[in-house]
């Protein structure tokens, strides 16, 4: 992941953090200020990145959605064929809270600075008056508005899961068997595309390939009668683990 921000001396640095399972880990930072804003030259810097970390180590990067670190990130995707790139969640809802801000329904509810400084003086007064000597709130640090958001998303993203998990009373198992099931074409789409870019040696596409269709088809472990027998009866993860053995190189 990398963050850019602007220093007190008007340098452009950016930040670039490796994060994981374990958390987030500060990697190193970098004043980039004369290229900035040369799409080539961020690629570039991107890719090294990359090299050094080791491409076998990195799924993804992330980047805030500034056009020249867009073309970047395209252009890294083009070279790195198993990583992918995307935009900064935080940053698209910054954009948005931007955007929501100028709707002519919110516009004049949000109080703009030089007024806020006109004001201050009179509110100061008014506050000395009936505040008997209390002083005013002292600022803290805080933190985006958007890291409050995420985390919100992120709860409710995880009430969402356990409250399928629930409806499905945890045996998904049985669901890809029943007549009436029918997969989502974009979710297949985000399969299959994920694999190609992901797995590139043909042979173990073909592979895994070959054994999804006996997990579809039921054939060999997966029709057995135990494994028919226990697809409502055991969790995906123990169920597959059971026999799933054909599978290896899909599991």
């Amino acid at each position: 992941m990398c963050d850019g921000w602007t220093d007190g001396k008007g340098r452009s640095l950016t930040n670039f953090l490796v994060n994981s399972p374990s958390g987030s880990v500060f990697f190193k930072s970098i004043d980039n200020s004369d290229v900035i804003k040369n799409d080539q030259k961020i690629f570039e810097l991107l890719d090294n990145i990359v090299e050094e970390i080791g491409e076998e180590n990195v799924v993804q990067v992330v980047t805030n959605g500034a056009s020249n670190l867009v073309a970047a990130g395209r252009m890294l995707m083009e070279k790195r064929t198993k990583l992918f790139w995307s935009t900064c969640a935080a940053h698209c809802l910054d954009l948005v809270l931007e955007d929501i801000g100028l709707l002519e329904s919110f516009r004049y509810s949000i109080i703009p600075l030089p007024m806020q400084r006109k004001s201050l003086p009179t509110y100061i007064g008014i506050h000395e008056q009936y505040s008997k000597g209390r002083e005013l709130a002292r600022p803290d640090v805080t933190r985006f508005a958007t890291s409050y958001f995420i985390n919100c998303m992120q709860q409710q993203k995880d009430r969402a899961k356990e409250q399928i998990a629930e409806k499905f009373q945890k045996q998904e198992s049985r669901y890809h068997y029943d007549k009436n099931f029918n997969p989502d074409s974009e979710v297949l789409i985000g399969l299959y595309e994920t694999l190609e870019r992901m797995v590139p040696d043909r042979r173990t596409r073909f592979a895994m390939d070959q054994q999804l269709e006996k997990f579809k088809g039921a054939k060999g472990l997966f029709g057995m009668n135990m494994a028919i027998d226990t697809r409502d009866k055991k969790q995906p993860a123990l169920w597959w683990e059971s026999y799933g053995g054909e599978g290896r190189v899909t599991k």
